[in-house]
Parts: C-alpha cells; sequence; structure tokens
C-alpha cells in the first residue's frame, strides 16, 4: 500500500509540475494531511518522508524557471473531523494542493483539487 500512495504522490507532483507552469519561479505549497501525532505516527512520518523525497528529486532536476515545491506536513490525527479542520488550515495557508488520507465527502466537494478515491458515497 505505501508503494501505491507513493506512486499517486509522485504522479500528483508531476502533474502539478506541467500544470503550474504557467507560475514559472513560484512555490507551490502541497499540503500533507496525515496521522502525525499518536500511535499510527510512524505510518504517516513514513509517508511524510516519502512525499518528501520525492518532491525534493521534483525540484532538484526542474528549470531555475519552473515552479518548486514545498510540502506543508498538518496533522490530521486520524479522524475526519481534525483532517477537516487541518484542510482549512491548509487553505488559509495558501495551498495549493492537498494529499490527505482522511476527508468526509463534504470537506473535499467544496476544493476543486481534491477529487475522493473511489466510488462517490
Amino acid at each position: 500500500m505505501p508503494c501505491v500512495r507513493t506512486f499517486r504522490r509522485a504522479a500528483c507532483a508531476v502533474m502539478l509540475a506541467s500544470a503550474a507552469a504557467s507560475h514559472a519561479a513560484e512555490i507551490v505549497k502541497i499540503a500533507f494531511i496525515d496521522v502525525l501525532s499518536g500511535p499510527f505516527a510512524l505510518a504517516g512520518e513514513s509517508s511524510l518522508r516519502q512525499l518528501r523525497e520525492v518532491v525534493s528529486q521534483l525540484n532538484t532536476k526542474s528549470l531555475p524557471t519552473d515552479p518548486k515545491f514545498e510540502v506543508v506536513p498538518i496533522d490530521g490525527k486520524g479522524s475526519s473531523q481534525d483532517s477537516a479542520t487541518a484542510l482549512k488550515s491548509a487553505s488559509d495557508r495558501g495551498v495549493f494542493l492537498v494529499t490527505a488520507l482522511k476527508l468526509p465527502p463534504p470537506a473535499t466537494t467544496k476544493i476543486p483539487s481534491i477529487a475522493p478515491e473511489g466510488p462517490a458515497a
């Protein structure tokens, strides 16, 4: 499962790079909302390290005029409600893209850049 998440994050980063080409030399923030505290923090931290590595490689290989990407980690605390609050926090920080595991459907429908995985509820 971690490999699938890493691939999805890498694919998102590549799509962002091409989609954000018109925003050359800007910093594009990617919010990472996951469990970063409590008993499942190790899994969240591992996923965060993987995303940061992908973003680092992308930034290293980009041209000086290409946008640079920055990961903004936000603790979702393992609950949909806390993740929805974290989503609001990400929006307040000027985040361009959000990657999250637990967001309730009402939160995801309000942001065009978020597409929930799986069939619609």
